[in-house]
């Protein structure tokens, strides 16, 4: 799995949002996952400075869809977190 240090980042994060949230979240099915992207993806992006990273863009029809496009970045986080929270 990359990015270990941002998953337990953001695994403790979730913690700190209380246990209803964390319920949510680990209930929510992994195609869901996108609705936590403003709130979640967001405070992962911030954190570790992804937008000041850089990528080589991969545009279709002038949408940026590179894995590495830091919209992209944090929504893996996000989905490996979720796995993690999965087993316990």
């Amino acid at each position: 799995m990359e990015d270990e240090d941002k998953i337990g980042w953001l695994a403790r994060k979730i913690n700190t949002l209380g246990p209803e949230f964390v319920v949510q979240f680990v209930d929510t099915p992994r195609d869901g996952l996108v609705r936590y992207h403003s709130l979640l993806g967001r405070m992962v992006r911030n954190e570790f400075k992804m937008w000041e990273d850089h990528w080589t863009p991969q545009l279709v029809n002038g949408v940026d869809h590179s894995p590495d496009h830091p919209d992209q970045r944090s929504q893996r986080i996000i989905e490996q977190t979720w796995e993690r929270l999965q087993d316990g």
